[in-house]
């Protein structure tokens, strides 16, 4: 930063005194008003938990590759168990997160369809494939019916905080209502630089 001090980078045309662009320097050391301690991410923690667990399994396989007739398939397979257990021990499976507002007897019907959708696939006769197709039909409708009252019934109570949060002046409630209610989740677009 002490070239961009020197004399080198002021223009002739400006004064001594004049501070140009590209020869400021920001003089004062900024600190935050509010220092926090850091704490660790998520993925982190995650991964000193899964870190010892790899290494006492890759200790007891570096012991078995000194070991005579082992051979690159059964090495393999060996890091390859030793990795996917590992992972399965500290993150488990992928937990699926339904929508906030799907309750839980709509989550039983959907069960419910899929079951009669099971139905439909295991049936032989073309009487039983047709019944259960019925019944399936009939299951998708309540599906749809109850998704659609219930998803109505979560923007309304989300409309009405919304009005409790506009009477009590609270704007960040009302910021961030009005953005789940909108339900634009673009990406900003970042304009296009120069060449300059």
């Amino acid at each position: 930063m002490s070239s961009l001090r020197s004399a080198d980078l002021y223009s002739s045309v400006d004064p001594p005194g004049h501070q140009n662009p590209i020869s400021t320097r920001h003089m004062g050391r900024s600190t935050p008003a509010l220092q926090r301690p850091a704490e660790p991410s998520t993925s982190d923690v995650r991964l000193a938990a899964a870190r010892p667990i790899l290494s006492n399994k890759f200790q007891a396989f570096h012991d078995l590759l000194n070991g005579e007739g082992t051979t690159v398939e059964s090495n393999w397979k060996a890091i390859k168990e030793a990795i996917t257990s590992t992972c399965y021990e500290v993150l488990g499976h992928k937990k699926h997160h339904h929508k906030e507002w799907i309750t839980v007897d709509t989550l039983d019907k959907i069960q419910e369809g899929r079951n009669k959708k099971a139905t439909i696939n295991t049936s032989r006769t073309r009487a039983e494939k047709a019944e259960a197709q019925s019944e399936y039909t009939e299951v998708k409708k309540q599906v749809k019916r109850s998704i659609r009252t219930d998803k109505r019934k979560y923007v309304e109570d989300l409309v009405m905080t919304a009005e409790k949060a506009a009477r009590e002046g609270n704007k960040r409630e009302l910021y961030d209502i009005t953005k789940k209610l909108s339900g634009n989740h673009r990406k900003p677009e970042r304009p296009v630089k120069s060449k300059e």
